[in-house]
């Protein structure tokens, strides 16, 4: 995941509120893409999870664990993103299923995630968008 990983990335811990996270768009990667309908985005990934949709044939039991675990109030580590500056995209890096799992029932995704994000205009070249 990490080849060709740019060099000089600028990290902040950053809290994104509940509505700039259903922007976050996920890794440019076969299986998030085909799990999004193409778009992407957790929030379609977790309806055709609830649809019982199977990409790749693999089983989403462990989407449906994470948003149990959710809902019993565990608190997991900072999701990891990264974007070419403040205005552009926002990319998963880390914690794809964990941000599919808040969208599995949207109450409880928190008003304020607080997460890491890393900038660099270098990530143009990086295969993520």
């Amino acid at each position: 995941m990490f080849e060709n990983f740019p060099g000089e990335v600028t990290w902040y811990k950053a809290a994104f509120q509940k509505q700039d996270l259903s922007e976050v768009m996920y890794i440019n990667y076969s299986y998030w893409n085909e799990l999004s309908s193409g778009t992407r985005l957790p929030i379609h990934a977790s309806k055709n999870i609830i649809e019982n949709v199977e990409v790749f044939g693999l089983n989403n039991q462990g989407f449906h664990d994470i948003s149990a675990v959710i809902k019993n109030g565990k608190v997991f580590p900072k999701l990891i993103f990264v974007a070419m500056n403040a205005t552009s995209k926002v990319v998963v890096l880390e914690g794809h299923a964990r941000l599919t799992a808040y969208y599995m029932d949207r109450k409880y995704i928190p008003d304020e995630l607080e997460v890491f994000i890393g900038y660099s205009d270098k990530f143009s070249e990086w295969d993520l968008y």
